[in-house]
């Protein structure tokens, strides 16, 4: 019964990763930005001056703005690629917790038959009572200490003393639980209608 510790474990280094990648992200937007922006001033200048050029000359500044809007196009796709890898990436680790929390809601219920109904109802009365609660309560001052074991230690509790350790610090848990991830991905969109 250590999907919680294991969990943890795992995800220890995603923060640092996602904010590694958002950073990049970051960097990828201003260049398109600054990108968009220069193409917009040369294409003032290019109409500006178009009159005063030879067909020659105007095609091939055509060609090389047009040329530069697509690269532009390229690093925004790559952008929006990073962003739904991102995505992918929480949602793996969402779908795991899901199949974790499955794995311990099964685990009680061979111990006990009915537990996890009686928990979520718990739960869910929690749930009620904590939207009635003041919003300026220290919701966390609660601090759960477990005694310190060795990793074989540990797996060699058995099921009913985690179960009873589980009740005990259930007891003394805050009235607030964690909101749920959306479950409908993002929709990113962008647009350079004035391309042509």
């Amino acid at each position: 019964m250590l999907y919680l510790e294991d969990y943890l474990e795992l995800i220890e280094h995603l923060p640092q990763e996602l904010r590694d990648r958002f950073t990049v992200m970051r960097e990828m937007d201003l260049q398109v930005q600054n990108t968009t922006e220069s193409l917009e001033k040369r294409v003032k200048i290019f109409f500006s001056h178009a009159n005063e050029m030879n067909p020659q000359e105007k095609d091939a500044e055509y060609n090389e703005i047009k040329k530069d809007y697509y690269k532009c196009l390229e690093d925004a796709d790559e952008k929006v690629q990073l962003s739904n890898q991102l995505y992918d990436l929480v949602a793996l680790y969402l779908r795991r917790l899901e199949q974790e929390c499955h794995k311990f809601k099964m685990e009680l219920e061979a111990d006990r038959a009915g537990i996890t109904e009686i928990l979520e109802k718990r739960s869910e009365e929690m749930d009620a009572s904590a939207g009635n609660n003041s919003q300026k309560e220290n919701l966390y001052s609660v601090v759960v200490s477990r005694p310190s074991a060795s990793l074989s230690e540990k797996k060699r509790d058995t099921s009913i003393s985690e179960y009873k350790r589980l009740l005990n610090v259930e007891k003394m848990l805050p009235d607030v639980r964690p909101m749920s991830a959306p479950t409908n991905p993002p929709t990113v969109n962008y647009s350079l209608s004035h391309m042509g």
